[in-house]
Protein backbone atom coordinates (compact mmCIF):
# COMPACT_ATOMS: atom_id res chain seq x y z
CA UNK A 1 0.00 0.00 0.00
CA UNK A 2 1.31 3.47 -1.05
CA UNK A 3 1.29 6.47 1.20
CA UNK A 4 1.78 10.03 1.24
CA UNK A 5 3.33 13.10 3.45
CA UNK A 6 1.93 14.06 5.88
CA UNK A 7 2.61 17.06 8.63
CA UNK A 8 2.11 17.46 11.75
CA UNK A 9 -1.15 17.63 14.05
CA UNK A 10 -3.51 20.57 13.51
CA UNK A 11 -3.91 22.60 16.03
CA UNK A 12 -7.57 24.60 16.24
CA UNK A 13 -6.78 27.66 18.23
CA UNK A 14 -10.24 27.92 20.04
CA UNK A 15 -11.46 30.47 22.53
CA UNK A 16 -9.09 30.39 25.44
CA UNK A 17 -11.33 30.17 29.30
CA UNK A 18 -10.17 29.84 32.33
CA UNK A 19 -7.51 26.78 33.93
CA UNK A 20 -8.95 25.85 37.37
CA UNK A 21 -7.50 22.96 37.87
CA UNK A 22 -4.99 22.95 40.84
CA UNK A 23 -3.21 19.96 39.41
CA UNK A 24 0.05 21.58 38.80
CA UNK A 25 2.53 20.08 36.16
CA UNK A 26 5.70 20.87 35.47
CA UNK A 27 7.23 21.59 31.74
CA UNK A 28 10.58 22.46 31.83
CA UNK A 29 13.82 21.48 29.37
CA UNK A 30 16.72 23.03 27.41
CA UNK A 31 17.24 24.23 24.05
CA UNK A 32 20.69 23.69 22.54
CA UNK A 33 21.82 26.41 19.93
CA UNK A 34 19.11 28.39 21.07
CA UNK A 35 21.77 31.54 20.87
CA UNK A 36 21.94 31.29 17.26
CA UNK A 37 17.94 32.56 16.89
CA UNK A 38 17.56 35.49 19.35
CA UNK A 39 13.98 36.75 17.89
CA UNK A 40 12.65 33.48 19.31
CA UNK A 41 12.30 34.03 22.78
CA UNK A 42 9.64 32.28 24.19
CA UNK A 43 8.38 28.17 24.75
CA UNK A 44 4.30 28.08 24.46
CA UNK A 45 2.70 25.17 25.95
CA UNK A 46 -0.78 24.62 24.38
CA UNK A 47 -3.68 22.82 26.36
CA UNK A 48 -6.97 22.04 25.69
CA UNK A 49 -9.24 22.65 28.96
CA UNK A 50 -12.32 20.58 28.89
CA UNK A 51 -14.16 22.17 31.32
CA UNK A 52 -14.39 25.11 29.38
CA UNK A 53 -13.87 23.41 26.25
CA UNK A 54 -10.72 26.20 25.03
CA UNK A 55 -7.09 26.52 24.47
CA UNK A 56 -5.05 27.58 26.80
CA UNK A 57 -1.56 28.82 26.24
CA UNK A 58 1.17 28.64 28.97
CA UNK A 59 4.46 30.44 28.62
CA UNK A 60 7.76 30.63 29.57
CA UNK A 61 11.13 32.93 28.38
CA UNK A 62 13.84 31.35 27.89
CA UNK A 63 17.07 32.42 29.52
CA UNK A 64 20.43 32.54 28.09
CA UNK A 65 21.34 29.12 28.59
CA UNK A 66 18.17 28.02 26.59
CA UNK A 67 16.74 26.62 29.76
CA UNK A 68 12.93 27.39 30.20
CA UNK A 69 10.07 25.92 32.81
CA UNK A 70 6.47 26.51 32.66
CA UNK A 71 3.95 25.60 35.30
CA UNK A 72 0.81 24.47 34.08
CA UNK A 73 -2.94 23.83 35.73
CA UNK A 74 -4.15 20.74 33.90
CA UNK A 75 -7.60 19.35 34.64
CA UNK A 76 -7.30 15.64 32.82
CA UNK A 77 -4.59 13.98 31.19
CA UNK A 78 -4.37 14.25 27.36
CA UNK A 79 -2.48 15.51 24.46
CA UNK A 80 -1.14 19.05 23.83
CA UNK A 81 1.59 20.94 22.08
CA UNK A 82 4.70 22.42 22.23
CA UNK A 83 5.06 25.61 20.43
CA UNK A 84 8.74 26.82 19.63
CA UNK A 85 9.65 29.09 16.77
CA UNK A 86 5.53 28.83 15.59
CA UNK A 87 6.42 24.69 14.85
CA UNK A 88 4.07 22.59 16.92
CA UNK A 89 5.14 19.52 18.34
CA UNK A 90 2.27 16.66 19.99
CA UNK A 91 3.25 16.03 23.39
CA UNK A 92 1.47 13.99 26.63
CA UNK A 93 0.77 15.50 29.75
CA UNK A 94 -1.06 14.45 33.16
CA UNK A 95 -2.01 16.50 35.90
CA UNK A 96 0.43 16.94 38.55
CA UNK A 97 3.49 15.32 36.65
CA UNK A 98 6.43 16.79 34.88
CA UNK A 99 7.93 16.32 32.02
CA UNK A 100 11.33 17.54 31.03
CA UNK A 101 11.65 18.32 26.58
CA UNK A 102 15.69 18.92 25.44
CA UNK A 103 15.95 19.55 21.96
CA UNK A 104 18.44 21.32 19.12
CA UNK A 105 16.88 24.35 17.98
CA UNK A 106 18.79 24.45 14.89
CA UNK A 107 17.85 20.45 13.94
CA UNK A 108 14.11 21.57 15.35
CA UNK A 109 13.61 24.83 12.97
CA UNK A 110 15.60 23.76 9.94
CA UNK A 111 13.66 20.06 9.78
CA UNK A 112 10.79 19.22 7.88
CA UNK A 113 7.54 19.42 9.78
CA UNK A 114 6.72 15.95 9.69
CA UNK A 115 9.85 14.85 11.55
CA UNK A 116 9.95 18.02 13.83
CA UNK A 117 9.12 15.39 17.00
CA UNK A 118 12.05 12.93 15.92
CA UNK A 119 14.22 15.95 17.50
CA UNK A 120 12.63 16.06 20.62
CA UNK A 121 14.16 14.21 23.68
CA UNK A 122 12.32 13.29 26.88
CA UNK A 123 13.16 12.88 30.84
CA UNK A 124 10.69 11.81 33.87
CA UNK A 125 8.06 9.78 34.18
CA UNK A 126 5.82 10.44 30.51
CA UNK A 127 9.13 9.87 29.16
CA UNK A 128 8.22 6.37 27.22
CA UNK A 129 4.40 7.52 26.37
CA UNK A 130 6.15 11.53 24.93
CA UNK A 131 8.74 9.31 22.93
CA UNK A 132 6.20 6.48 21.70
CA UNK A 133 3.93 9.83 20.05
CA UNK A 134 6.83 11.34 18.03
CA UNK A 135 7.92 7.70 16.72
CA UNK A 136 4.60 7.21 15.85
CA UNK A 137 3.67 10.73 14.24
CA UNK A 138 7.50 10.94 12.49
CA UNK A 139 6.34 7.63 10.97
CA UNK A 140 2.34 8.41 10.39
CA UNK A 141 3.60 11.79 8.46
CA UNK A 142 5.75 9.97 6.11
CA UNK A 143 3.10 7.35 5.22
CA UNK A 144 -0.14 9.58 4.96
CA UNK A 145 -1.74 12.46 3.27
CA UNK A 146 -0.98 15.79 4.89
CA UNK A 147 -3.64 18.03 6.05
CA UNK A 148 -3.45 19.85 2.74
CA UNK A 149 -3.91 17.10 0.56
CA UNK A 150 -6.94 15.55 3.00
CA UNK A 151 -8.26 19.49 2.68
CA UNK A 152 -8.33 18.99 -1.28
CA UNK A 153 -10.52 15.71 -1.19
CA UNK A 154 -12.68 17.74 1.15
CA UNK A 155 -12.84 20.55 -1.47
CA UNK A 156 -13.38 18.92 -4.26
CA UNK A 157 -14.91 15.17 -3.24
CA UNK A 158 -19.09 15.05 -3.04
CA UNK A 159 -20.03 14.09 0.58
CA UNK A 160 -20.90 10.50 -0.36
CA UNK A 161 -17.07 10.42 -2.41
CA UNK A 162 -15.82 12.08 0.67
CA UNK A 163 -17.77 9.69 3.46
CA UNK A 164 -15.95 6.76 1.25
CA UNK A 165 -12.49 8.28 1.21
CA UNK A 166 -12.30 9.35 4.60
CA UNK A 167 -13.05 5.54 5.74
CA UNK A 168 -10.83 3.83 3.73
CA UNK A 169 -7.80 6.16 5.00
CA UNK A 170 -9.45 5.66 8.85
CA UNK A 171 -9.18 1.36 8.30
CA UNK A 172 -5.33 2.15 6.64
CA UNK A 173 -4.75 4.37 9.70
CA UNK A 174 -6.14 1.27 11.73
CA UNK A 175 -3.55 -1.11 10.32
CA UNK A 176 -0.38 0.92 10.18
CA UNK A 177 -1.28 1.61 14.07
CA UNK A 178 -1.47 -2.14 14.54
CA UNK A 179 1.68 -2.42 12.96
CA UNK A 180 3.61 -0.34 14.98
CA UNK A 181 2.49 -1.37 17.63
CA UNK A 182 3.54 -4.74 17.36
CA UNK A 183 7.22 -3.58 16.35
CA UNK A 184 7.66 -0.94 19.12
CA UNK A 185 7.96 -1.25 22.86
CA UNK A 186 4.90 1.26 23.68
CA UNK A 187 3.00 2.04 27.03
CA UNK A 188 -0.69 1.14 27.82
CA UNK A 189 -1.10 4.67 27.69
CA UNK A 190 0.45 5.17 23.90
CA UNK A 191 -1.93 2.32 22.87
CA UNK A 192 -4.98 3.95 24.14
CA UNK A 193 -4.10 7.56 22.75
CA UNK A 194 -3.33 5.84 19.24
CA UNK A 195 -6.45 4.29 19.25
CA UNK A 196 -8.87 7.18 19.86
CA UNK A 197 -6.60 9.83 17.87
CA UNK A 198 -7.57 8.13 14.78
CA UNK A 199 -10.88 6.78 15.41
CA UNK A 200 -12.34 10.83 16.47
CA UNK A 201 -9.84 12.60 14.27
CA UNK A 202 -11.87 10.60 10.69
CA UNK A 203 -15.04 11.43 12.89
CA UNK A 204 -14.19 15.18 13.47
CA UNK A 205 -13.40 15.56 10.03
CA UNK A 206 -16.49 13.97 8.52
CA UNK A 207 -18.44 16.45 10.80
CA UNK A 208 -16.91 19.02 9.67
CA UNK A 209 -17.59 18.12 5.88
CA UNK A 210 -20.97 20.08 6.59
CA UNK A 211 -19.61 23.45 6.65
CA UNK A 212 -15.81 23.38 5.27
CA UNK A 213 -16.99 21.81 1.96
CA UNK A 214 -18.91 25.00 0.88
CA UNK A 215 -16.33 27.42 2.59
CA UNK A 216 -13.60 25.74 1.04
CA UNK A 217 -15.55 26.51 -2.63
CA UNK A 218 -17.12 29.99 -1.50
CA UNK A 219 -20.32 29.19 -1.92
CA UNK A 220 -19.68 29.57 1.88
CA UNK A 221 -18.58 33.35 2.07
CA UNK A 222 -18.09 33.19 5.98
CA UNK A 223 -19.07 31.66 8.97
CA UNK A 224 -21.90 33.58 9.63
CA UNK A 225 -24.03 32.19 6.52
CA UNK A 226 -26.99 29.27 6.71
CA UNK A 227 -25.28 25.77 5.72
CA UNK A 228 -25.12 24.77 1.98
CA UNK A 229 -23.77 21.03 2.53
CA UNK A 230 -26.61 19.15 4.82
CA UNK A 231 -28.58 16.42 2.75
CA UNK A 232 -30.37 13.80 4.37
CA UNK A 233 -28.82 11.11 6.30
CA UNK A 234 -25.72 13.31 6.66
CA UNK A 235 -25.38 12.00 9.95
CA UNK A 236 -25.82 8.57 9.32
CA UNK A 237 -22.00 7.80 10.02
CA UNK A 238 -22.44 8.93 13.75
CA UNK A 239 -23.34 5.27 14.75
CA UNK A 240 -20.03 4.49 14.04
CA UNK A 241 -18.31 6.60 16.35
CA UNK A 242 -19.74 7.05 20.64
CA UNK A 243 -19.90 10.43 21.51
CA UNK A 244 -19.87 9.59 25.62
CA UNK A 245 -16.71 7.75 25.64
CA UNK A 246 -14.33 9.29 28.73
CA UNK A 247 -11.69 6.97 27.79
CA UNK A 248 -10.96 9.22 24.81
CA UNK A 249 -10.48 12.13 26.52
CA UNK A 250 -6.59 11.52 26.35
CA UNK A 251 -6.96 12.38 22.68
CA UNK A 252 -8.05 15.88 21.93
CA UNK A 253 -9.91 15.28 19.12
CA UNK A 254 -12.66 13.25 20.88
CA UNK A 255 -13.44 16.85 21.96
CA UNK A 256 -13.02 18.57 18.78
CA UNK A 257 -15.64 16.30 17.49
CA UNK A 258 -17.97 16.49 20.10
CA UNK A 259 -17.97 20.06 19.76
CA UNK A 260 -19.00 19.79 16.37
CA UNK A 261 -21.24 17.29 17.19
CA UNK A 262 -22.85 19.85 19.66
CA UNK A 263 -22.67 22.87 17.28
CA UNK A 264 -24.72 20.17 14.29
CA UNK A 265 -26.81 18.11 17.24
CA UNK A 266 -28.22 20.70 19.77
CA UNK A 267 -28.27 23.73 16.77
CA UNK A 268 -30.74 21.41 15.14
CA UNK A 269 -32.52 20.75 18.47
CA UNK A 270 -33.30 24.34 18.73
CA UNK A 271 -33.85 25.31 15.53
CA UNK A 272 -30.69 27.04 14.87
CA UNK A 273 -30.79 26.49 10.71
CA UNK A 274 -27.28 27.99 10.93
CA UNK A 275 -23.76 27.55 10.75
CA UNK A 276 -21.15 26.00 12.71
CA UNK A 277 -20.05 29.78 15.05
CA UNK A 278 -23.22 31.11 14.28
CA UNK A 279 -25.42 28.46 15.91
CA UNK A 280 -22.82 29.76 18.86
CA UNK A 281 -22.93 33.15 18.70
CA UNK A 282 -27.39 33.12 18.40
CA UNK A 283 -27.30 30.55 21.52
CA UNK A 284 -25.82 33.20 23.40
CA UNK A 285 -27.18 36.14 22.09
CA UNK A 286 -30.89 34.86 22.74
CA UNK A 287 -29.72 34.34 26.76
CA UNK A 288 -30.23 38.07 26.88
CA UNK A 289 -33.32 38.37 25.81
CA UNK A 290 -36.71 38.03 28.46
CA UNK A 291 -36.94 35.74 31.13
CA UNK A 292 -33.15 34.95 31.13
CA UNK A 293 -33.22 31.99 33.99
CA UNK A 294 -35.50 29.87 31.99
CA UNK A 295 -33.67 30.13 28.61
CA UNK A 296 -30.77 29.26 30.18
CA UNK A 297 -32.21 26.17 31.57
CA UNK A 298 -34.29 25.47 28.42
CA UNK A 299 -30.61 25.35 26.72
CA UNK A 300 -29.32 22.88 29.30
CA UNK A 301 -32.08 20.93 29.17
CA UNK A 302 -31.76 20.30 25.65
CA UNK A 303 -27.77 19.60 26.51
CA UNK A 304 -29.74 16.88 28.58
CA UNK A 305 -31.73 15.07 25.98
CA UNK A 306 -29.01 15.30 23.68
CA UNK A 307 -25.89 13.42 25.01
CA UNK A 308 -25.67 11.46 28.32
CA UNK A 309 -22.52 10.86 30.73
CA UNK A 310 -19.50 12.56 29.91
CA UNK A 311 -20.79 14.47 26.73
CA UNK A 312 -23.45 15.47 28.38
CA UNK A 313 -21.01 16.59 31.24
CA UNK A 314 -18.65 18.58 29.11
CA UNK A 315 -20.82 20.23 26.50
CA UNK A 316 -23.09 21.52 29.80
CA UNK A 317 -19.65 22.85 31.20
CA UNK A 318 -18.22 24.49 28.61
CA UNK A 319 -21.92 26.13 27.86
CA UNK A 320 -21.89 27.52 31.20
CA UNK A 321 -17.78 28.67 30.82
CA UNK A 322 -19.53 30.45 27.57
CA UNK A 323 -22.35 32.58 29.43
CA UNK A 324 -20.83 32.82 32.73
CA UNK A 325 -18.55 36.04 32.33
CA UNK A 326 -21.38 38.12 30.51
CA UNK A 327 -24.12 38.07 32.94
CA UNK A 328 -23.94 40.48 35.55
CA UNK A 329 -26.50 39.75 37.83
CA UNK A 330 -25.31 37.52 40.55
CA UNK A 331 -28.67 36.37 41.69
CA UNK A 332 -29.33 35.04 38.34
CA UNK A 333 -25.84 33.90 37.95
CA UNK A 334 -26.43 32.00 40.93
CA UNK A 335 -29.49 30.22 39.93
CA UNK A 336 -27.96 29.15 37.02
CA UNK A 337 -25.08 27.54 38.36
CA UNK A 338 -27.21 25.66 41.36
CA UNK A 339 -29.71 24.35 38.50
CA UNK A 340 -25.94 22.96 36.30
CA UNK A 341 -24.59 21.18 39.53
CA UNK A 342 -27.22 19.21 39.93
CA UNK A 343 -27.47 17.74 36.45
CA UNK A 344 -23.64 16.91 36.29
CA UNK A 345 -21.96 14.22 37.70
CA UNK A 346 -18.61 14.41 37.06
CA UNK A 347 -16.75 16.31 39.97
CA UNK A 348 -13.79 17.62 38.12
CA UNK A 349 -16.04 19.99 35.63
CA UNK A 350 -18.25 20.39 38.46
CA UNK A 351 -14.86 21.72 40.60
CA UNK A 352 -13.61 24.08 37.76
CA UNK A 353 -17.25 25.49 37.00
CA UNK A 354 -17.75 26.60 40.45
CA UNK A 355 -14.50 27.87 40.77
CA UNK A 356 -15.02 30.01 37.85
CA UNK A 357 -18.36 30.91 39.67
CA UNK A 358 -17.19 32.34 42.65
CA UNK A 359 -13.82 34.31 40.68
CA UNK A 360 -16.89 36.14 38.83
CA UNK A 361 -18.67 37.05 42.02
CA UNK A 362 -15.28 38.30 43.66
CA UNK A 363 -14.45 40.66 40.72
CA UNK A 364 -18.27 41.84 39.91
CA UNK A 365 -18.46 42.91 43.22
CA UNK A 366 -18.40 46.38 43.11
CA UNK A 367 -16.08 47.08 40.01
CA UNK A 368 -17.30 49.97 37.86
CA UNK A 369 -15.17 51.70 35.22
CA UNK A 370 -13.19 54.56 35.68
CA UNK A 371 -11.60 58.14 33.82
CA UNK A 372 -8.22 55.79 33.40
CA UNK A 373 -9.91 53.20 31.89
CA UNK A 374 -9.84 54.69 28.57
CA UNK A 375 -12.20 53.42 25.59
CA UNK A 376 -11.29 54.41 22.44
CA UNK A 377 -12.67 53.94 19.49
CA UNK A 378 -10.92 53.30 15.82
CA UNK A 379 -13.02 52.31 12.72
CA UNK A 380 -9.75 51.59 10.62
CA UNK A 381 -9.24 48.12 8.99
CA UNK A 382 -6.56 46.17 8.29
CA UNK A 383 -2.79 47.92 8.73
CA UNK A 384 -4.58 51.27 8.86
CA UNK A 385 -5.90 50.73 12.44
CA UNK A 386 -2.10 50.36 13.64
CA UNK A 387 -1.19 53.66 11.56
CA UNK A 388 -3.92 55.40 13.29
CA UNK A 389 -2.89 53.80 16.81
CA UNK A 390 0.48 54.87 16.53
CA UNK A 391 -0.64 58.32 15.01
CA UNK A 392 -2.62 58.95 18.33
CA UNK A 393 0.19 58.04 20.33
CA UNK A 394 3.05 60.05 18.25
CA UNK A 395 6.32 60.25 20.60
CA UNK A 396 5.65 57.63 22.94
CA UNK A 397 6.85 54.46 23.69
CA UNK A 398 3.36 51.41 23.48
CA UNK A 399 2.87 48.42 25.02
CA UNK A 400 0.47 46.28 23.00
CA UNK A 401 -1.70 43.89 24.98
CA UNK A 402 -3.79 41.01 22.85
CA UNK A 403 -5.84 39.72 25.40
CA UNK A 404 -10.07 38.95 25.88
CA UNK A 405 -12.27 39.28 28.88
CA UNK A 406 -12.40 34.81 28.52
CA UNK A 407 -9.12 34.37 28.50
CA UNK A 408 -7.55 32.97 31.81
CA UNK A 409 -3.95 33.43 31.28
CA UNK A 410 -4.28 36.75 29.73
CA UNK A 411 -6.54 37.42 33.20
CA UNK A 412 -3.50 35.75 35.22
CA UNK A 413 -1.17 38.26 34.22
CA UNK A 414 -3.69 41.29 34.49
CA UNK A 415 -2.33 42.10 37.83
CA UNK A 416 1.15 41.94 36.67
CA UNK A 417 0.23 44.32 33.59
CA UNK A 418 -1.16 46.98 36.23
CA UNK A 419 1.60 46.67 38.46
CA UNK A 420 3.91 47.04 34.98
CA UNK A 421 2.30 50.43 34.05
CA UNK A 422 2.57 51.98 37.60
CA UNK A 423 6.46 51.83 37.02
CA UNK A 424 6.24 54.08 34.50
CA UNK A 425 5.42 57.88 33.68
CA UNK A 426 2.27 57.87 31.12
CA UNK A 427 3.61 60.75 29.38
CA UNK A 428 5.61 58.71 27.60
CA UNK A 429 4.96 55.16 27.05
CA UNK A 430 1.13 54.13 26.16
CA UNK A 431 -0.46 50.78 27.13
CA UNK A 432 -2.72 49.70 24.96
CA UNK A 433 -5.01 46.73 25.24
CA UNK A 434 -6.49 45.13 22.55
CA UNK A 435 -9.82 43.05 22.67
CA UNK A 436 -10.88 40.68 20.34
CA UNK A 437 -13.81 38.06 20.45
CA UNK A 438 -16.22 39.11 22.95
CA UNK A 439 -19.38 41.28 23.73
CA UNK A 440 -19.28 44.95 24.33
CA UNK A 441 -20.73 44.40 27.76
CA UNK A 442 -18.25 41.58 28.56
CA UNK A 443 -15.77 43.52 27.12
CA UNK A 444 -16.63 46.48 29.31
CA UNK A 445 -17.15 44.48 31.92
CA UNK A 446 -14.02 42.63 32.29
CA UNK A 447 -12.13 46.01 32.34
CA UNK A 448 -14.05 46.95 35.11
CA UNK A 449 -13.60 43.76 37.54
CA UNK A 450 -10.02 43.53 36.24
CA UNK A 451 -9.16 47.12 37.31
CA UNK A 452 -7.54 47.90 33.68
CA UNK A 453 -6.30 51.23 33.45
CA UNK A 454 -4.65 52.35 30.12
CA UNK A 455 -6.05 52.66 26.42
CA UNK A 456 -8.39 50.29 24.90
CA UNK A 457 -9.94 48.89 21.92
CA UNK A 458 -12.42 46.44 21.10
CA UNK A 459 -10.93 44.88 17.64
CA UNK A 460 -13.72 43.77 15.09
CA UNK A 461 -13.57 40.68 13.38
CA UNK A 462 -11.79 42.35 10.18
CA UNK A 463 -9.30 44.58 12.74
CA UNK A 464 -8.84 41.18 14.55
CA UNK A 465 -8.55 38.98 11.45
CA UNK A 466 -5.55 41.57 9.94
CA UNK A 467 -3.64 41.67 12.46
CA UNK A 468 -3.67 38.22 13.51
CA UNK A 469 -2.78 37.19 10.25
CA UNK A 470 -0.06 40.32 9.91
CA UNK A 471 1.52 39.45 12.91
CA UNK A 472 1.12 35.47 13.25
CA UNK A 473 -1.10 35.67 16.55
CA UNK A 474 -2.12 32.40 16.56
CA UNK A 475 -2.97 32.75 20.60
CA UNK A 476 -3.54 34.90 23.76
CA UNK A 477 -2.08 36.71 25.57
CA UNK A 478 0.32 38.29 22.96
CA UNK A 479 2.53 41.46 23.66
CA UNK A 480 4.13 44.05 21.23
CA UNK A 481 6.37 46.75 21.08
CA UNK A 482 6.58 49.62 19.01
CA UNK A 483 9.12 52.37 19.92
CA UNK A 484 8.97 56.37 20.06
CA UNK A 485 9.26 56.56 15.94
CA UNK A 486 6.47 54.15 15.27
CA UNK A 487 8.47 50.94 14.53
CA UNK A 488 7.49 47.40 15.65
CA UNK A 489 10.63 46.79 17.37
CA UNK A 490 9.19 43.07 19.44
CA UNK A 491 6.64 41.45 17.75
CA UNK A 492 7.13 38.83 20.43
CA UNK A 493 7.57 40.80 23.51
CA UNK A 494 7.80 39.61 26.65
CA UNK A 495 4.61 39.22 28.94
CA UNK A 496 4.45 41.32 32.40
CA UNK A 497 5.52 38.27 34.54
CA UNK A 498 8.48 36.19 34.66
CA UNK A 499 7.83 33.00 37.75
CA UNK A 500 5.23 34.55 39.52
CA UNK A 501 7.04 38.15 39.78
CA UNK A 502 7.04 41.17 37.45
CA UNK A 503 9.35 40.74 34.73
CA UNK A 504 12.29 43.17 35.41
CA UNK A 505 13.83 42.41 31.88
CA UNK A 506 11.00 43.58 30.47
CA UNK A 507 11.18 47.00 32.74
CA UNK A 508 14.87 46.92 31.12
CA UNK A 509 13.85 46.98 27.84
CA UNK A 510 10.69 49.71 28.30
CA UNK A 511 13.10 51.83 30.07
CA UNK A 512 15.83 51.41 27.18
CA UNK A 513 13.81 52.24 24.74
CA UNK A 514 11.93 55.39 26.60
CA UNK A 515 15.34 56.62 26.97
CA UNK A 516 16.86 56.51 23.51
Amino acid sequence: MKYFARVSLQIFFLLTSSVIASNQTVIKGKIKNHSNFPENKNVFIIFMEYASGQQNIFTSEINDLGEFEIKADLDFAHDGYLNYAERLSTIYLEPNSNLTINFDAEKYINSEKGNLQSHLNFEGKLKEVNQNISDYLVSYNNNFPSPYEKHLKLKNLSLQEYIKYRYKLFEDEKIFNKEFISQNKVSPIFVEWSKYEIMYSCADELMRYRWEHDYANAKLKNLNEKLVSNPEGYIDFLDKFIISNPKAMISTKYHEYLHECDMYIVGKKMNLEKSYWTAFIIKIKNLFNSELDNKIKYVIKNYIESFDGIARDITISNYMFSIMGSQPDLDILKQQVNYYNENVENEILKSSVNKRYNEIVELISGSKLTSKMELKENENSGNKFLSELIKQNEGKVIYIDFWAPWCSPCRNEMKFSKELKNSFDDTKISFVYLCNRAPDKQWKEGIATLGIEGQHYLLTDDQWGFLSAEYNISGIPRYMIIDKTGKIIDKYAKQPSLNEELNQNLIAQLEDLIEK
